[in-house]
């Protein structure tokens, strides 16, 4: 199911994520997800060759520069490239055998118009403030139904993908706000799990 050409990009992306200016940006970009590196870099080990993901967690706190308290809810996500024919067993496995959301995400033209208005939220940042009712709840991030190809080319740059290999950009998230990725009913458990069935030695 996996090619030698797929397997020398998973090799190469390993070696990448395991460079020391890849841990810097890591750290610098959300370094809570610096516990979850090594369930991370054996999902990529498994063909699913990721750019992006979070961990769930929920944060609370005080803006330093507002003075304004804050609640941070996350869902836990992640997303990525892999083989076509990987992601069909992949996306029916995970949808009928968890209870995670995991959707194949198809390349649009750059000119199309992706509202983010439109977008599943994934993490929501509330604004704990007296002086607004309720206070304000922000969408701080979000995953788009569609890539601009522009993005999904140099993601798959990014990914060491050969432009011969046939691969699919696969997004996945956890329903529940704050389950916790490497908790045992959450995000990265399950992807890593079903990944192993399907394609583990």
């Amino acid at each position: 199911m996996i090619t030698s050409r797929y397997q020398k990009s998973i090799k190469r992306q390993i070696k990448m994520m395991e460079s020391s200016s890849f841990l810097k940006l890591l750290e610098e970009e959300d370094e809570t997800m610096l516990e979850n590196f090594e369930r991370i870099k054996d999902i990529n080990r498994l063909g699913y060759l990721t750019v992006e993901s979070q961990a769930g967690l929920e944060r609370e706190g005080t803006n330093e520069q507002t003075g304004k308290e804050y609640h941070i809810s996350e869902r836990a996500y992640i997303a990525g490239f892999m083989p076509e024919s990987v992601a069909s067993s992949f996306i029916r496995f995970m949808s009928i055998h968890t209870d995670k959301i995991v959707q194949y995400v198809p390349q649009v033209e750059d000119t199309t118009y992706l509202p983010s208005e439109l977008d599943v939220p994934l993490t929501i940042s509330e604004d704990a403030s007296e002086d607004k009712d309720g206070g304000e709840t922000k969408v701080a991030t979000h995953m788009s139904p569609a890539l601009p190809k522009s993005v999904w080319n140099d993601w798959r740059k990014q990914c060491h993908i050969s432009k011969k290999e046939r691969v699919v950009f696969v997004e996945c998230y956890d329903p529940k706000w704050n389950r916790h990725a490497m908790s045992c009913n959450g995000l990265f458990t399950d992807v890593f799990s079903v990944l192993n069935i399907l394609v583990g030695v």
